[in-house]
């Protein structure tokens, strides 16, 4: 493979990870209600993370010790070539920081974070929002949060089946269907809440042991991504 550096410097697309072996495998939206303010963090320029990380040990360092520059909010799953993995927790100016375990298995969902300093945050802010808004625990809005919490266990239900780890497995977890709000795949639909009508748009994963990609896309209001076949993209291996 023939690698043509760019006027930047350095590169940001290997394949599904970095001329090291790191990759950002997913992220999904965790917004925080009446977050902490960001205005000192102006101008933002992101600092690129994957660029000096060698290793998940490293991610950890630079993402902490960035974390106002790559300010977001969100749950995202990093893992390395070696098989270590976390998922970072991450709102405006706060981090928590999961590691895989010993059974090899790690996940996250949207509006959910699981990290015992970053849940606690996330569900004080939440409190704070209605006794600003004037709303009870049993809003639409509180209902979402405990939907995702919903979410979050069905998944980690779903990662643990023994189909071990490969394309069968991950399929699974992917098309799993659910009854609304545990879906993982989302069609939308009489059985779901009034406000929460998502569509599952996009399906994909990583194998970072053979740099391949693979998704399925769907199409709009004729078939869903568990309806297609998966796309892959096998790109060259940098570490052979």
């Amino acid at each position: 493979m023939v690698v043509i550096k760019p006027r930047t410097g350095y590169i940001t697309d290997y394949g599904v990870y970095n001329e090291k072996g790191v990759a950002s495998c997913c992220g999904n939206s965790c917004s925080v209600w009446l977050d902490e303010p960001i205005e000192d963090t102006w101008p933002v320029n992101d600092v690129p993370l994957l660029r000096f990380a060698a290793n998940i040990n490293e991610l950890i360092v630079l993402y902490t010790r960035y974390t106002l520059h790559n300010w977001g909010r969100a749950s995202q799953i990093w893992a390395d070539r070696s098989g270590d993995a976390i998922v970072v927790e991450k709102s405006f100016r706060r981090i928590g920081i999961r590691r895989i375990g010993k059974d090899g298995v790690l996940w996250c969902t949207e509006g959910h974070w699981e990290s015992p300093e970053m849940n606690a945050y996330i569900r004080q802010k939440r409190l704070e929002y209605l006794a600003k808004m004037g709303k009870h625990l049993g809003a639409d809005d509180m209902k979402y949060a405990t939907d995702c919490a919903v979410r979050f266990t069905n998944l980690g239900h779903l990662c643990h089946l023994p189909l071990g780890k490969g394309l069968k497995h991950i399929s699974r977890v992917l098309s799993d269907h659910s009854t609304f709000p545990r879906a993982v795949c989302r069609h939308g639909g009489p059985d779901t809440d009034p406000y929460d009508n998502s569509v599952t748009q996009i399906s994909f994963f990583k194998n970072l042991t053979t740099n391949t990609a693979y998704s399925r896309e769907w199409i709009p209001w004729k078939k869903f991504p568990c309806e297609r076949p998966w796309s892959v993209v096998q790109y060259p291996s940098l570490h052979s």
